[in-house]
């Protein structure tokens, strides 16, 4: 993501709305929590970063993490011919790193994705730990088509109790996040409350909705090549293949899916720049990620991985030119878009989104829709091509 990596901010959230059944989520794995039926819009308190902390986004700034390799193959001849260096990730990049304690907003981010091989249902996770400000912003989401939008998000999460747990707990919430093999296998393990809006715009309002169990018992394995970015973008995205089992209400789900992992520390601001980032399959194997600001400062980065991507000797293109024309519908949701990434172009339609909402300390809000989506490529040989994944954008006020 190149503009969100640490800010202490506010949005609206509501896992704290209820607290979790007794003994109900301290395991690995969902928990069937009972949901109860009670309206709640409980909102995050936010934390109180620095008024006067630096904001700073993009590719030379923020702390958007870098594409990296798994080991099975050296940096790509494409990115050494573009000018840039690309490290090789090593296992410590998966670990949970020394923050900056001279910024009040250093922030440590996990994203985990996923969606169904049919499109019907999605969802992720993210973690954000704000170590000056002791505190993780939490989000976890499932989504789907013809189904409410049920939303964890919950700003005040106590932080682990050492540097390298994810284990996290707070009123109505626990988790725990393991990386059980660098860049190849991640669980998760999720027993919450959340809240079920019919309308996923409420974010940006009172957001009224029934209070509602969700568990997550999840696991990615990588599926592609670990794509780490240039030095000095402290930041590695890894295509996955991901499969479980989900919880919501009453409801049991066998999953089997693709996704997206991301990883990325140092500051990011979120009311200052904005930016699209996606990562989605095609039907034949081939992976895509894009990350570009919003408007344009020549900023743009991502990959191409052929289907089968992977093997020793596998090269994946980088990407260097990525626009993303997006249609905005009511409260700025957008209702489609036109992706172009270097020569390629792919329309996006959203199949249900799950936004959040991020008040600064000094009273500035941004939106943040995010959408598991459809992407089907535009002209071309693989004109037609269909493909899952997700897309975020960030939408900052307007300079005033």
């Amino acid at each position: 993501r190149c503009g969100p990596a640490a800010s202490s901010s506010r949005s609206t959230g509501w896992c704290r709305a209820a607290p979790a059944a007794p003994g109900s989520a301290r395991r690995r794995g969902p928990a069937a929590a009972s949901a109860g039926s009670s309206r709640s819009a409980v909102r995050c308190r936010p934390a109180a970063a620095s008024a006067g902390s630096a904001r700073r986004c993009g590719a030379a700034a923020a702390s958007a993490s870098a594409p990296g390799l798994t080991g099975r193959a050296g940096p790509a001849r494409a990115w050494q011919a573009a000018g840039m260096s690309f490290p090789v990730p090593t296992p410590d990049d998966e670990r949970n790193h020394e923050p900056d304690v001279a910024d009040p907003i250093w922030n440590e981010s996990y994203y985990l994705d996923f969606v169904s091989h049919d499109g019907e249902l999605g969802g992720y996770v993210r973690i954000g730990k704000y170590p000056n400000l002791g505190v993780i912003w939490y989000w976890a989401c499932v989504v789907g088509k013809d189904r409410p939008l049920v939303t964890v998000i919950d700003h005040t999460v106590p932080l682990p109790a050492t540097l390298q747990s994810l284990e996290i707990r707070n009123d109505g919430l626990w988790a725990d996040h393991h990386v059980e093999t660098p860049f190849e296998h991640f669980t998760l393990g999720l027993e919450a409350f959340g809240v079920a809006l019919d309308d996923p715009a409420q974010v940006y309002g009172d957001a009224h909705g029934t209070r509602t169990a969700l568990g997550f018992d999840l696991e990615w394995d990588t599926d592609g090549r670990v794509f780490r970015y240039p030095e000095g973008l402290d930041r590695y995205e890894v295509p996955c293949r991901v499969h479980g089992e989900i919880l919501v209400g009453d409801e049991k789900i066998d999953f089997d899916g693709i996704g997206q992992r991301d990883h990325s520390w140092g500051q990011r601001d979120w009311w200052t720049m904005g930016w699209c980032w996606t990562a989605f399959r095609m039907d034949d194997g081939a992976r895509f990620h894009g990350v570009t600001v919003k408007p344009s400062i020549g900023f743009a980065i991502g990959y191409e991985q052929a289907p089968g991507a992977g093997a020793p000797g596998e090269d994946m293109a980088l990407i260097t030119s990525f626009d993303a024309d997006e249609t905005l519908g009511p409260d700025g949701i957008p209702t489609s878009a036109v992706l172009t990434m270097n020569d390629r172009q792919f329309a996006m339609s959203p199949i249900a989104w799950s936004p959040v909402h991020l008040e600064s300390p000094d009273g500035r809000f941004s939106r943040f829709p995010r959408a598991a989506a459809r992407f089907t490529e535009l002209g071309g040989d693989d004109d037609g091509r269909t493909g899952l994944g997700w897309i975020e954008f960030n939408q900052p006020p307007p300079p005033a």
